[in-house]
């Protein structure tokens, strides 16, 4: 919705919670920029099953994020990119399942 007012001109200046929303008006061909972020650091947790003990066992899961593009999203792809596993290659499918709330209710 933030891009969407920004992009009208409705809005003149926004904040928002990452880069993703910014990034994809950009490849959408809107004029945006980011003039300033509160951190450097990717602040979300990933959070699994008990049953998962190693970044192997998510081969073949379901990962749940916000939406697909938006800042779950993007932490989540950028953990499994630092454990180890491959969405594509791994079998691990992104779910847009919503806030945290549904979120933790599907890990349910």
């Amino acid at each position: 919705m933030l891009v969407t007012g920004l992009s009208s001109g409705d809005i003149r200046v926004g904040s928002g919670g990452g880069s993703s929303a910014a990034l994809a008006a950009v490849s959408a061909g809107h004029d945006v920029r980011i003039i300033g972020s509160f951190s450097t650091r990717n602040s979300y947790d990933f959070v699994a099953r008990t049953a998962i003990k190693r970044p192997e066992d998510l081969r073949g899961k379901k990962v749940g994020v916000t939406s697909i593009g938006g800042g779950s999203w993007m932490s989540a792809m950028l953990w499994l990119e630092q454990l180890g596993p491959e969405p594509q290659r791994d079998q691990i499918t992104m779910l847009a399942v919503g806030d945290q709330t549904v979120q933790s209710q599907a890990l349910r």
